[in-house]
């Protein structure tokens, strides 16, 4: 995309983000929080949250798991905004379900330029984020995941009282999207702060190799060991971190390293 709306202050801002991102955290938020602040004071967002989307080719499923997020007033308009769309899925937001028919690629959209008003309002989901939580509109971002098929997905909200997201706010989103997936990895990839403690060697080694994107037959390869010895390592690590699914799983060891010691 061009971008013609920007303005030489508009630039100083996104500047003034990059540094922000470098800078001691001046509250105890984990790292993850600490970034969704950031974007969202860059773009004038009330809330919003960065998650892991799994399956991402899958226009009609694609799992998203929450990283991080900041912003909401209280916990009912967190659960309806971040836990309703873990819940239900991507497809459940109009907008991010056709994002799904997209290439995973670092990119910006506004939710007018996704769906519709008519098709945005019809969604049941969409429903009760507005009673809920007041929601107007949106900016969405993509940004290419630790594996395969999977993709950061971050999500900016405006509420009623407010204007909507307007061209020059969806242009600094667009450049600093383009810089986002170094910027996610250290904050979230599993392998940026190596493997969580508690594990033995060969659970470590297994779970850096299924955030590389590798099947469990791959890793049996690469080990030398038999595929049924990897799959009981798979399943030690859903019981380590108390999920039942790869994307689950990923999902949780990114989070745990984007928080600080302590705080996972």
């Amino acid at each position: 995309m061009g971008f013609t709306c920007l303005r030489f202050e508009d630039v100083r801002r996104l500047i003034h983000t990059f540094r922000a991102l470098e800078e001691p955290a001046p509250s105890p938020a984990p790292r993850g929080a600490r970034l969704v602040e950031i974007l969202c004071e860059l773009v004038g967002a009330t809330s919003g949250f960065i998650g892991l989307i799994s399956d991402f080719a899958d226009s009609a499923g694609g799992k998203m798991h929450d990283l991080a997020d900041a912003g909401f007033a209280s916990s009912g308009e967190r659960a309806a905004v971040v836990e309703g769309l873990t819940r239900r899925g991507c497809a459940a937001d109009p907008a991010m379900r056709a994002l799904l028919r997209r290439p995973i690629a670092a990119s910006t959209c506004s939710r007018r330029e996704l769906v519709d008003d008519a098709a945005w309002h019809r969604s049941p989901y969409v429903a009760e984020i507005r009673r809920a939580a007041g929601v107007h509109d949106v900016l969405y971002g993509i940004s290419p995941g630790p594996s395969p098929k999977t993709a950061y997905g971050l999500c900016l909200y405006r509420q009623r009282s407010e204007l909507p997201f307007d061209a020059v706010e969806r242009e600094l989103l667009a450049l600093f999207q383009h810089e986002a997936a170094a910027i996610y990895r250290s904050r979230f990839d599993a392998r940026a702060g190596g493997a969580p403690s508690r594990l033995s060697p060969r659970e470590s080694t297994t779970l850096e190799r299924l955030a590389e994107g590798l099947t469990e037959k791959q890793i049996a390869a690469e080990l030398g060991l038999s595929p049924h010895t990897v799959h009981d390592y798979v399943k030690s690590l859903y019981r380590h971190f108390g999920v039942s699914s790869r994307g689950a799983l990923l999902a949780r060891t990114l989070r745990t390293r984007a928080a600080p010691r302590g705080e996972a």
